[in-house]
Parts: C-alpha cells; sequence; structure tokens
C-alpha cells in the first residue's frame, strides 16, 4: 500500500503528465506491517496515473530497530534513489526527510538537474515537536537533531537548481541562493467555490435557536495534533454552559484512546462526533460549512494547507502560536493559543466562535488566502523544470507541456 495523500497525488501526476516516464520513489506499507497498515487501510490514498511506483526498501521495517538498523536502512534507501538518479533527466525531490536531503546532494555531484519542494522549516518541526521532550535522552539529542537537519536542509537547498516553498519565511531564507526560488500557495485538493458557496448558503438560512456552535478539526489523529487537550478544552468549555460540539473529520493511531477519553470527560456522542477520514472534496465542503470555527491545536506543524482551506471560506480559525504557522497563514482571522494549556485553547476556541458577524478582519483574511488558491503550483513547478532542461538539449524532446484542460 502506497501512501499518498490525494492533493500530493494529483500535483505529482500533473507534473508527470510532461515526462515520457516519471518514477515515484516512495515508502510502501506491506500487509506484515500489521498496525500500521490497518491504520492506513480505511484512508483514501490515491492511484498514480502517469507516474509508476518504486518502493524504497525495508520503509517500515518494524524487525529492526535502534540507530545501526535505521542508518543500515537508510543507506540501503539512498542507493536506490541513486540508482535511480543516474537515470533520470531531473530530480523533484520532497523536504524534509533524511533519503530526500542526501539524495538532492548525491544528485548534485552527479551532475542531475535538481528541484527541491520545501513546505515548512525542517529544524522548526524538530524543535517545537514535544514528543522530544517525554525523557532525557530525547532532550539530550534534540539539539543535535535540530542541528543535523538545519545542516541537511541547507545543503539540499543549496544543491537544488531552483527550488520551491511555500511561506515567506522559506522564501527570505533561501531567495538569495543561486537559480529561481519561488514561493507557492500549499498543493491541496479542495473544490474552494463549492465550499465558498455552500458556507454561504449555510449563513444566509441562518442557524436553528439552541443549535450549539460547531468546532472542526480536519487531519490526522496523532498525539503530536493535541487532540487529548482539545477535548478537555472543549468538556471545560462545555462544564461553562458553553453550547460546543467538535467534529473530528480523520482517523489514526490515537483513534480509540481519543474516544475513550471523551466519554471518561462526559462529552456524549453528540457532543464530539468522530467522522473518519473525508478525502471527497463535496463532503470536506459540507464541513466547512457546517462549522462555526477550524482548530488545530498541534504541538509541531508543517505548512497548514488546512488553514488555507478554513479562512478561503470564511471561516475562523483556532491554532497554536508557532513559528511554521504563523510565519505561512493570514493571522487576521486566527485566535493564537498555547497548545500546552487548555484553558488558552478554550479561550481560543471562546473567541472564534463569537466573533462579531460580519467581521472585517476575517474577511481580509479570506481574501489574501482566497487570492493563493488561484496559483496553480503544478504549473509553477513545469516553468521551472522547463527553465532547468532549457539548459540540457539532450532533455528537451522529453519535455511536452501537457493539456490543462485534458
Amino acid at each position: 500500500m502506497l501512501r499518498i495523500q490525494p492533493a500530493d497525488g494529483h500535483y505529482i501526476d500533473e507534473i508527470a503528465g510532461a515526462f515520457a516516464s516519471t518514477h515515484y520513489l516512495g515508502a510502501v506499507i506491506e500487509p506484515r506491517h500489521n498496525a500500521l497498515h490497518r491504520t492506513q487501510s480505511s484512508v483514501a490514498t490515491y492511484q498514480p496515473r502517469r507516474f509508476l511506483v518504486r518502493p524504497l526498501p525495508e520503509s517500515f521495517d518494524e524487525d529492526q530497530r535502534g540507530l545501526i538498523a535505521a542508518l543500515t536502512r537508510l543507506w540501503r534507501q539512498c542507493r536506490t534513489i541513486l540508482r535511480e538518479a543516474r537515470r533520470a533527466d531531473l530530480l523533484f525531490i520532497f523536504l524534509p526527510t533524511f533519503r530526500g536531503a542526501l539524495s538532492a546532494l548525491a544528485a548534485r555531484i552527479l551532475g542531475k538537474p535538481v528541484i527541491v519542494y520545501l513546505g515548512t522549516h525542517w529544524p522548526e518541526v524538530v524543535r517545537e515537536d514535544r514528543r522530544w521532550s517525554r525523557n532525557l535522552q530525547a532532550r539530550l539529542l534534540r539539539p543535535l537533531y535540530v542541528a543535523t537537519t538545519r545542516l541537511l536542509e541547507r545543503g539540499a537547498m543549496w544543491a537544488a537548481g531552483a527550488r520551491i516553498v511555500t511561506g515567506a519565511v522559506l522564501q527570505k531564507a533561501y531567495g538569495n541562493l543561486p537559480g529561481p526560488t519561488v514561493q507557492t500557495p500549499p498543493v491541496v485538493n479542495f473544490d474552494l467555490e463549492l465550499a465558498r458557496s455552500r458556507r454561504l448558503a449555510t449563513e444566509a438560512a441562518g442557524r436553528r435557536l439552541g443549535q450549539p456552535l460547531t468546532l472542526l478539526y480536519m487531519g490526522a489523529l496523532r498525539p503530536v495534533k493535541n487532540l487529548s487537550r482539545v477535548l478537555r478544552a472543549v468538556a471545560l468549555l462545555r462544564s461553562r454552559g458553553e453550547s460546543v460540539r467538535l467534529l473530528l473529520a480523520g482517523n489514526g493511531a490515537e483513534e480509540a484512546a481519543l474516544r475513550r477519553q471523551a466519554q471518561a470527560l462526559g462529552l456524549t456522542p453528540d457532543a464530539c462526533i468522530f467522522l473518519g477520514y473525508i478525502s471527497d472534496p463535496a463532503e470536506k465542503a459540507n464541513l466547512y460549512a457546517e462549522a462555526d470555527a477550524l482548530i488545530l491545536a498541534s504541538h509541531a506543524e508543517g505548512f497548514p494547507r488546512v488553514i488555507y482551506e478554513a479562512l478561503a471560506t470564511g471561516l475562523p480559525v483556532v491554532a497554536s502560536a508557532l513559528p511554521g504557522i504563523q510565519a505561512g497563514v493570514p493571522a487576521a482571522g486566527i485566535s493564537w493559543i498555547d497548545p500546552g494549556s487548555t484553558d488558552s485553547i478554550a479561550a481560543g476556541i471562546s473567541r472564534a466562535l463569537h466573533r462579531p458577524s460580519p467581521d472585517p478582519a476575517l474577511r481580509d483574511a479570506q481574501r489574501i488566502a482566497s487570492a493563493a488558491f488561484s496559483i496553480k503550483p503544478s504549473e509553477v513547478a513545469l516553468e521551472l523544470i522547463e527553465t532547468l532542461l532549457g539548459n540540457t538539449p539532450a532533455a528537451q524532446p522529453r519535455f511536452t507541456r501537457p493539456d490543462w484542460n485534458d
């Protein structure tokens, strides 16, 4: 089972349509990876149309643990990547991963054209991830890990002939390197016009008297997403007499524990609703129309594409005050919170649910987020590819501009 998110799959396919052949090297989850395979089997994955999958060896080998096993596995994966790289005309690398960074550096040595896509500062994600505080060994190793990821990220960006970044912070950090560095909006699989029209229809119809306000979470159910504290914040608000319910759109390893916690907190099934993974854009549009606010209270986060989706529909957002989020989104429509404080999360939810209507600040945020959707990231990528391959005459016949209406 190849775990490709629908948005990423469409993005790769649109780029792949320009080439005679495209190989995607990625991790494959096999049935023998019992728990992980069961979790992912219920999540929508993208089926490639224009690219072939080359699985990386031992992607999730649960029998090999420890530093030596991890380094051996990384070496074997990099060796597979290098074998493919020698045959390729161009490499398109997604960061942040160790194998991605090492592949970019190796491709530079091989003299291959390289484009690197970076959606968030790798060291910032590591630094803010609370999992590194769970024991003394992790706390001692975190500075070394942060320094290593910083070095590898910078090395990979230097090795690239062109770079695609999301967010002004990354543009500022790497825009002075040789070759183009282009900022694009996050890659999404989302029908903005459908969601916006349904939200407007919902607002025009008004809400029934006494109907609870709806808080929406959309994403994986994992510890780093801090949903355990979100449940406590919702329970706290309800104990204070606020009529609020929580919709959880997603699945993951923490789902069973969250269900037990919701029951222990006295959150009835109509107060905390588990919807499972939502892949259909029309279903997502319905959720954004139904909700009164979106919450993202993560301890660590990459580029938050879900925030762009919500703001573009006019939905206020409750979000952790993390550098990776604050640097990349319009702040006017967001209630910032401390993800480590239940009181802070509860206060942020209350602020978002009771924003004035109409709210000029939220309208400004909606305008900015909507403008990002007018740019098609795959077209930007193809222009950069054309620029790089234009310096390699032998590769030019293999590049053809696709018909975007097909």
